[in-house]
């Protein structure tokens, strides 16, 4: 097992005998849209981690779910993935070598639509178009939780799920093409100006919340370039202090990331209320969530510990 002494011992010794430290060639991070993926756009917009690894080619690529993701982690095309907490855990209950590096995002989910008529998750029926990234989504989960939650079967809504990325989403909803759009900042907000409301939240089916998004890497990854390893952390907690204290520095680099789609007047007072709530390093809820993939059946084993999952840099006050 990885732990962060190791981690962390094993490339103080490196640089001891040799700085800088084995860098890797090349390294692509990959996320998904919207601005709960924003501190890795901050990231790479500051220029910091590429300037520490000069002759590290560094790629910075926005997909569609966290499918998408895995599979580029298990192909090796992309070495950092940024995923949801139930493709994650789905991953790993499946055999990806893959580890939880620190958190990346705390979702408040609202599930909206336009229907005046659905007042509550109770509303819909099974065959509403639904839109979520995926199927086995964390998004979707929520849905599921909260379905249970009322006495409902988890699957009630499944057969009405589309997966769509948020932007396609939210104009889907916008033309009532879908009935409700799982949606999350600054999507959700939107269509709720738009004239949507919500119905569902994340606490609806896990209370307490959760961290809905994940940051990982394969133990192979983390265990070749330990120093590369170090650096991006401690560059990702640099970068979450940073947008905590300049929000509005914040909100315009992930503005101009999204070519002309948000509005720096839309972004910058969300990530206000946003920044120290949706950005922080250790995980948590993760157990509670495997728990309920476990019940499910969706994954066959459950970790019975954070430390089981985890690469060891945040697991203190994680769970």
């Amino acid at each position: 097992m990885i732990t962060r002494g190791g981690f962390l011992s094993g490339s103080a010794a490196t640089l001891v005998a040799a700085a800088p430290p084995a860098a890797p060639a090349s390294v692509a991070t990959a996320y998904q849209p919207g601005m709960g993926y924003a501190a890795f756009i901050v990231m790479q917009k500051r220029g910091r981690l590429a300037a520490q690894f000069p002759n590290t080619q560094l790629t910075w690529r926005e997909l569609s779910n966290g499918d998408t993701i895995r599979d580029g982690i298990i192909s090796n095309t992309i070495q950092i993935g940024v995923v949801g907490t139930a493709p994650f855990l789905i991953g790993w209950d499946r055999g990806i070598p893959w580890k939880i590096l620190c958190d990346a995002n705390n979702f408040d989910f609202w599930l909206v639509t336009l229907d005046a008529n659905v007042k509550s998750l109770r509303d819909l029926k099974p065959g509403d178009k639904i839109a979520t990234p995926s199927p086995d989504a964390i998004n979707s989960m929520v849905i599921r939780a909260a379905l249970v939650r009322l006495g409902l079967p988890a699957n009630y809504l499944d057969v009405g799920m589309v997966a769509m990325p948020h932007p396609l989403a939210e104009q889907a909803l916008l033309n009532h093409q879908v009935v409700a759009h799982i949606a999350t900042p600054p999507f959700a907000q939107d269509e709720v100006k738009r004239g949507g409301h919500v119905i569902m939240r994340t606490n609806d089916g896990f209370p307490g919340g959760i961290s809905t998004t994940v940051s990982a890497t394969t133990t192979t990854f983390a265990q070749q370039y330990p120093g590369f390893m170090d650096a991006y952390f401690k560059e990702y907690v640099e970068t979450v202090k940073f947008m905590q204290t300049h929000t509005d520095d914040a909100a315009k680099m992930y503005v101009d990331s999204t070519g002309g789609k948000a509005q720096i007047e839309d972004v910058a007072p969300l990530m206000r209320d946003l920044a120290n709530t949706l950005f922080t390093i250790p995980p948590h809820g993760v157990l509670q969530v495997a728990a309920f993939l476990a019940k499910l059946g969706v994954i066959k084993n459950a970790p019975s510990s954070f430390a089981q999952i985890s690469l060891g840099y945040a697991n203190s006050g994680a769970s």
